[in-house]
């Protein structure tokens, strides 16, 4: 874990490999070795190694993750179906939340989406990356004014976001 955390991506998938071949059903290391793989943008093998987690201990993390490398493929249908898995056990996961609202921005489902960044909002409400993405999607809506209070807001929380002053 820590080769990961420093971005040692050769030494992570090694020893994540290593504990692998010591108990093939280490649902930590198959998540965490998908993970390397997603670090590295080769999301196919992460989906590869999270469907191994996910069959070997379903937990709502793997599935996360895994959403996220489908999303990153843009498989949005498979990436859906895995944030939903989550919410139905937990669902007031931020960061499940965030990515279906992201998902539905991508699919230019706008009043939706803003749905599940506003739900996010009100879940974690000195996140200003949840105020930005909002902003930005009544920004696209053409609705200004929201757009403007929610940017706003994302500066008043921390004046040097980029992406608020960029947007």
């Amino acid at each position: 874990n820590g080769h990961l955390a420093a971005g040692e991506w050769a030494m992570a998938e090694y020893y994540y490999k290593q504990a692998i071949d010591l108990d093939p059903s280490f649902s930590d290391a198959l998540n965490n070795l998908g993970t390397t793989y997603f670090r590295k943008g080769r999301y196919d093998e992460a989906i590869s190694w999270y469907d191994k987690a996910i069959a070997a201990n379903a937990r709502p993390a793997w599935y996360l993750n895994r959403a996220n490398a489908w999303y990153e493929n843009k498989a949005y249908f498979n990436a859906t179906a895995d944030v939903e898995t989550v919410l139905r056990t937990l669902p007031d996961t931020i960061p499940a939340l965030v990515l279906r609202g992201l998902i539905l921005a991508r699919q230019r489902e706008y009043p939706e989406a803003i749905e599940w960044f506003s739900r996010a909002i009100e879940r974690d409400s000195l996140n200003p990356e949840h105020m930005v993405n909002r902003g930005t999607l009544y920004y696209y809506m053409r609705r200004y004014e929201p757009s403007r209070e929610d940017l706003n807001k994302a500066l008043q929380l921390r004046p040097d976001n980029a992406e608020a002053l960029n947007a």
